[in-house]
């Protein structure tokens, strides 16, 4: 005996299918078109390299790609790899953004714009390809390397970085730190006060890989230097700058 159970009423099921998504942390669609290996790279954030016998679309995420994108793109699901990337490769770049991101159901963008901005397409470059609203995430970090790589000062760390994100933040929608990748979040959350801003920055910026990383014990206390622009923290290890051994524990404050 066979029974036939509706989980979800169509006419609920009807309106859930055309909600409109927000996505509210996306790094932007490359700029521009890219050999298999920078494709693949795209395909997972670890930098520990894929056996020989398998590729990045022997994975969860291939395998979604194939069978979602692929069709989007004309091809049928789960198509060769070989015939997806040469889809691609022959529409350009900035036909795939605009016929994948039209098709993704999102109807609002929010990029963080911490990571590879100048390969990536910014908010405008997300808003112009997807035909949908983008706004700006600032990442703490990117603001404090920015002026760490120009040469700020220990003792105007603090007042910059304040005046920096205030400046960052004015049509931003939120804030973003990777203070977990970095050191952990085992550390006072607390917004500090002036005077241990200038005594902390000489050694919370310190180098790794060839350009400064802040530290969270500094950035995180100018979270809400903005007047309280929400703040997300990821976490997890499968980064290359994942450095930390402690607490990596996700939390999310005004």
């Amino acid at each position: 005996m066979s029974m036939e159970l509706e989980v979800v009423p169509a006419g609920l099921a009807r309106v859930l299918e055309e909600l409109p998504l927000v996505d509210h942390h996306v790094h932007g669609a490359t700029s521009h078109d890219l050999s298999r290996t920078a494709f693949e790279e795209l395909l997972g954030e670890s930098d520990r390299p894929v056996p020989d016998w398998m590729t990045r679309f022997d994975s969860q995420l291939g395998f979604a790609v194939l069978r979602h994108c692929a069709p989007v793109l004309g091809l049928e699901p789960f198509c060769p790899p070989e015939e997806y990337l040469a889809r691609r490769a022959r529409i350009g770049a900035h036909e795939a953004n605009r016929l994948l991101l039209g098709a993704s159901g999102v109807g609002h963008f929010l990029v963080e714009t911490g990571y590879r901005a100048e390969e990536l397409l910014g908010p405008s470059g997300m808003a112009e390809a997807s035909g949908a609203p983008a706004d700006e995430v600032v990442r703490l970090e990117s603001v404090a390397e920015q002026l760490a790589a120009a040469g700020c000062g220990a003792g105007e760390f603090g007042r910059r970085f304040a005046e920096a994100l205030w400046e960052r933040t004015g049509d931003a929608r939120g804030l973003k730190t990777v203070a977990a990748y970095r050191c952990g979040l085992d550390f006072d959350p607390r917004r500090r006060p002036p005077t241990r801003w200038r005594r902390r920055p000489g050694g919370g910026l310190r180098r790794a890989g060839g350009c400064a990383t802040p530290c969270s014990s500094v950035t995180s206390s100018g979270r809400d230097s903005n007047g309280g622009c929400r703040c997300s923290s990821t976490s997890g290890t499968a980064t290359p700058t994942s450095t930390s051994s402690g607490p990596t524990r996700c939390c999310c404050a005004g």
